[in-house]
Parts: structure tokens; C-alpha cells; sequence
């Protein structure tokens, strides 16, 4: 099972979209997929923060190729514009990490619930 981590673990009820730099999600995920995911840089130590479901990983050839209505799904409201998640990705992958190929992945999310008795 893929582990994918965020920088940020704001999701949104039902569809969320994250955009990743390259084609390496594209071939790790697929529809029906599930994945653990968890804060960035945590490592395998941390228990993962829940479990996504794969609705569909696109890979685009450019960021502008993204369309705006599926950025509407972006799971970090910040990134929801497109100047908003270039500059995250720039934040995250540096300037040159703007250009290339991205993947779009819509996955559903269902965090884990610590209850206590």
C-alpha cells in the first residue's frame, strides 16, 4: 500500500485533488487504490493520519493544462487558485520545479479516529 504525505492535512468532505510534480504518481496509483497518508516528513514511524481511496491520477503536460475546476477539489484550500498552488509547488519543489509534467490525483479520504474510553 502507497504512502502518500501532505504538508498540509486539511481535506475536504468527499472528492479532494492533490497535484504532484512528474508521472510517478500516475503509475502508483489507480482507481480503486487505497493508500495511507500522513503529515510530510513524518516518516514510518508516525501512524499514518488515515486511508484515501484513488479516484483517478491524469497526468498533465504543464501546470496550465490543470483545469481550474478540478483545483476547485484541491484538498488545501490555498491551492485552489492557480497562482496559490504555484506557490506552493514552488515552496515545496523550488522555481524550477514549475515547469514538467503533473499529477492530478482525485482520491476520497477517511482519517483514523482515536476514541477513548
Amino acid at each position: 500500500m502507497e504512502n502518500l504525505e501532505f504538508h498540509n492535512l486539511e481535506f475536504n468532505e468527499g472528492i479532494n485533488v492533490t497535484v504532484r510534480r512528474g508521472e510517478g504518481w500516475a503509475t502508483r496509483l489507480a482507481p480503486g487504490d487505497v493508500f495511507f497518508f500522513g503529515q510530510e516528513g513524518c516518516g514510518v514511524e508516525v501512524p499514518p493520519a488515515g486511508v484515501g481511496t484513488c479516484l483517478s491520477a491524469q497526468v498533465y503536460d504543464d501546470l496550465g493544462d490543470i483545469p481550474i475546476t478540478l483545483l476547485a477539489y484541491e484538498h488545501d484550500s490555498d491551492c485552489q487558485s492557480r497562482d496559490g498552488l504555484r506557490d506552493e509547488l514552488k515552496r515545496i519543489y523550488g522555481s524550477g520545479g514549475l515547469t514538467g509534467s503533473f499529477t492530478v490525483i482525485v482520491f476520497t479520504v477517511e482519517p483514523f479516529r482515536m476514541s477513548v474510553e
